[in-house]
């Protein structure tokens, strides 16, 4: 549990720093495009899956709502040369919960940079590609749905998302909440890579 109470006293300190004014030098601090393209790596802790490379897309709907769409591989290490990759894919409904108050007072909001509850549901496949590991060891084809607490912020064209979610689709009843498996926590860096061309 303490890792988890770091993680979140670090997501409100995130939280209160995005709350500082807009500074004169940020030319972007308020800028929303409606189409963001991503490459994302996210460290994340759930039952017995690795860390997905993602290519990110977020589509607004109408403020403060948007749709997340999340594809790539995802990669397990076991050690230096055993290995499993799967599919990963996710759809996320965002609620960006203080992004209109934010704008009327100044703050930065640069690409939808706030915190935001969401809906998630994720799938992943059987692996397709194996190193020196046993196919009954490796994550196996699964979906989920998460109802998640996180945060994003874009600095330049840097990204960073620290999320917390909790399953709603139990696999067993008799397990606790805080186990791998009925929750989901990570930290995923990466870049933009184009939040113009898609206008």
């Amino acid at each position: 549990m303490r890792v988890y109470l770091v993680f979140f006293i670090f997501v409100f300190h995130c939280v209160a720093h995005g709350q500082q004014p807009v500074k004169d030098s940020d030319m972007f601090a308020m800028d929303l495009e409606k189409n963001i393209l991503r490459v994302v790596l996210t460290a994340q802790i759930s039952d017995n899956e690795g860390w997905p490379l993602m290519l990110n897309y977020e589509r607004e709907i109408k403020r403060p709502f948007t749709l997340v769409f999340k594809g790539g591989p995802e990669i397990k290490c076991y050690d230096t040369l055993h290995f499993s990759v799967n599919a990963f894919g996710a759809i996320e409904f965002r609620f960006y919960c203080n992004l209109l108050d934010r704008i009327k007072k100044g703050k930065r909001v640069y690409n939808f940079s706030a915190p935001y509850f969401s809906i998630e549901e994720t799938f992943l496949s059987d692996a397709f590609l194996l190193s020196g590991v046993n196919r009954e060891k490796v994550p196996s084809a699964r979906g989920g749905t998460f109802f998640n607490f996180g945060i994003q912020n874009q600095f330049k064209r840097g990204y960073f998302n620290a999320f917390f979610g909790m399953s709603l689709r139990r696999r067993d009843t008799k397990r606790p909440y805080f186990e791998p498996g009925q929750f989901h926590v990570g930290i995923a860096l990466g870049k933009v890579l184009t939040d113009e061309i898609l206008k």
